[in-house]
């Protein structure tokens, strides 16, 4: 879904030059034209992707090798492979192609520029709101597979024993005893049950690590002595026990980070060290990592997508314009869960960050680069902006029509909640992007007029700061 915009782009300029000239001839002039083109794309896409290397959560390390790795592929079959197929099938290409579909697209191109500050205003006024609203958007965490509707007994009961958090304690207690923890904890509401050793026996935590020595030392034959022993563990000279505590009902809501907090601040007062192990601590310990990750990964991805699209097109202010759009993009699909009161895994939050940038900053590069070539061609920008505009459209519209089909189809088979979230979220941004990059590019290309080298931004700059001084 993301690599086929390379083939998409070259063949549609290929189609382009085809009408006027030979196969041959087509692919080869086809092929410079669209280079920085898919060159952009590819070096942006991986950019972006790159950011999930610098995770705390190794999964993004996985991904990124793996589609980094697809995406080299993909660029040098596009480049290699790609026109020898089509010179090589052109009789059988030209003898199957059926007529275009006919879009008025010049009508929806000179909108977009006629209507420009609207559009370029609209724009301005979404950015903090959504901005704002994606950042408020509540996440889920371990929540993988739908539970079902109805439940019998056994399958309660396995929920109730997945809620479960285990925790390791010393024998020993900095303050009170065992039987105080064990009241201390049950105070909150979202814990259904405390076992443990201690709950079944009242007996002095000294008195009892000498008879456990005792045990172990003369190695009991004695069955009661023996199965207590079982509910202890001595490591490095000191003995520990485990308790299960129960959490009833979700382990993701506010109650359950209150639960949580009550159940370490607890812990914390009446042992010198714990290990806790569970749901709950799983979905604490990811949500401590989870704002972290997602202002590493966006950082990340947006330097690297600067930097790559500054020196393609030569300019930082457009390329930061850009970045901006798409962004903005992000920002209103991860708002709709916040609008409609939704929550987003953890997982899609950190990763369409850098997905979507990837795959959506295509479009405006394409459309960046055709209005770079019409102005050549037309001395009015508003008229090079429409034909750009005109002209990128059927690719841009394949492109993420093809996005599309490919994540809701995924969406519709997948029965892992992770997986469908992730490929829903990227497929309303596409649509997202692409209404964006259609809508309110082609007016700011009109506003910035022409691409500005990096020196030449740097020595208006350097004038301008030493003309304040």
């Amino acid at each position: 879904g993301i690599a086929m915009d390379y083939a998409i782009f070259f063949m549609h300029t290929y189609n382009e030059l085809r009408r006027e000239t030979d196969a041959v001839s087509a692919a080869k002039r086809a092929l410079p034209r669209i280079l920085t083109t898919i060159l952009a794309s590819s070096l942006t896409t991986i950019g972006g992707f790159s950011a999930l290397i610098f995770m705390e959560f190794e999964i993004g390390i996985d991904l990124a090798q793996v589609i980094i790795k697809g995406i080299l592929m993909s660029l040098a079959s596009v480049i290699f492979l790609q026109p020898a197929l089509l010179i090589i099938f052109d009789k059988a290409l030209r003898r199957t192609s059926h007529k275009p579909l006919h879009i008025n697209v010049d009508r929806i191109s000179r909108f977009s520029v006629a209507k420009r500050w609207i559009f370029m205003l609209a724009a301005l006024l979404l950015i903090v709101p959504a901005y704002l609203a994606q950042n408020n958007v509540k996440f889920s965490y371990l929540k993988i597979y739908d539970q079902p509707e109805t439940m019998n007994a056994q399958q309660k009961r396995a929920v109730k024993l997945g809620n479960q958090v285990i925790t390791a304690v010393p024998l020993q207690t900095k303050t009170g005893g065992q039987s105080d923890y064990i009241a201390e904890l049950l105070e909150d509401e979202k814990i259904g049950s405390v076992i443990g050793a201690y709950s079944a026996i009242n007996m002095d935590e000294q008195a009892l690590a000498g008879l456990l020595n005792v045990l172990v030392s003369e190695d009991s034959e004695d069955e009661m002595l023996r199965a207590l022993s079982t509910l202890f563990r001595k490591v490095d000279g000191r003995w520990y026990t485990l308790y299960l505590i129960e959490i009833e009902g979700d382990t993701e809501d506010e109650d359950a980070f209150l639960t949580h907090s009550h159940l370490v601040n607890t812990t914390n007062k009446y042992f010198d060290e714990n290990y806790p192990l569970g749901i709950l601590t799983g979905v604490n310990d990811m949500a401590n990592v989870t704002p972290r990750d997602f202002l590493r990964v966006t950082l990340v991805s947006i330097g690297i997508i600067l930097l790559i699209m500054s020196l393609l097109l030569k300019s930082f202010r457009k390329s930061i314009i850009m970045v901006l759009l798409i962004e903005l993009a992000i920002w209103l699909n991860i708002s709709l869960h916040y609008v409609f009161g939704k929550s987003i895994n953890f997982m899609v939050y950190i990763i369409i960050s850098s997905v979507q940038l990837g795959c959506t900053v295509d479009y405006a590069i394409l459309l960046s680069t055709r209005f770079e070539e019409m102005k050549q061609k037309y001395s009015d920008v508003k008229e090079a902006a429409a034909r750009a505009s005109a002209s990128a459209f059927p690719a841009i519209t394949t492109s993420v029509a093809m996005i599309f089909a490919t994540c809701f189809t995924i969406t519709l088979i997948s029965e892992n909640l992770l997986v469908k979230e992730m490929a829903w979220v990227l497929a309303k941004g596409a649509i997202i992007s692409y209404i964006i990059v259609v809508t309110v590019l082609p007016g700011l290309l009109v506003f910035f007029k022409k691409i500005v080298p990096i020196k030449e931004e740097i020595q208006n700059i350097s004038r301008h700061l030493k003309k304040k001084k």
